[in-house]
């Protein structure tokens, strides 16, 4: 899901039907710390339901989150990469002359985008998960019982068909993470 439509589920659990904001457009940028407290949010609701929900995705724009069971799911760093390198095809140009497909020549149209120095651990209070230049994918405890992949992605500076990125994202995540 997108970090709207998670938005709009944690409403819609605290609030149900009669929410006065459950059709209006959440915030389209949350920061980590937002996007990490709507993720535990999300896992505790889970748990104190209940539910059968045991791995959730969340594609909040040049990044992806996926956090899970690792009781019930294998290790998820390969589905998160392949995710990510499925992405960048949304940044070529599907006129280009004489039907090259060579993904360098459109390299100019990639953007990784400003990339937070850190953001606060979300299970070791105090601590904080620092970001290097060198790696795009991190991974961290949400709590004890959860795991979570973080992946940034390669970026369009001119997107050419938006529609389909993020069940790209997802469908790839899903296709390669497999469970126990």
């Amino acid at each position: 899901m997108n970090e709207q439509e998670m938005a709009m589920l944690l409403e819609y659990w605290d609030k149900g039907v009669e929410s006065d904001g459950l059709g209006v457009a959440k915030n389209s940028a949350p920061s980590f710390e937002e996007i990490l407290e709507q993720l535990k949010l999300f896992f505790e609701k889970q748990k104190k339901e209940g539910l059968d929900i045991s791995r959730v995705h969340l594609h909040p724009y040049g990044s992806f989150f996926m956090c899970y069971d690792q009781n019930k799911w294998h290790d998820a760093k390969d589905a998160l990469v392949k995710s990510a390198m499925a992405v960048p095809r949304y940044c070529i140009n599907p006129l280009f002359p004489d039907g090259n497909e060579n993904i360098m020549d459109h390299i100019d149209n990639f953007d990784i985008g400003k990339l937070p120095k850190s953001f606060p651990h979300p299970n070791k209070a105090g601590e904080t998960i620092t970001l290097s230049e060198d790696s795009l994918t991190y991974d961290f405890s949400l709590n004890e019982d959860i795991y979570c992949y973080l992946q940034f992605f390669i970026k369009c500076k001119k997107v050419y068909k938006s529609a389909g990125i993020g069940d790209t994202i997802s469908g790839t995540g899903f296709m390669y993470h497999v469970p126990k």
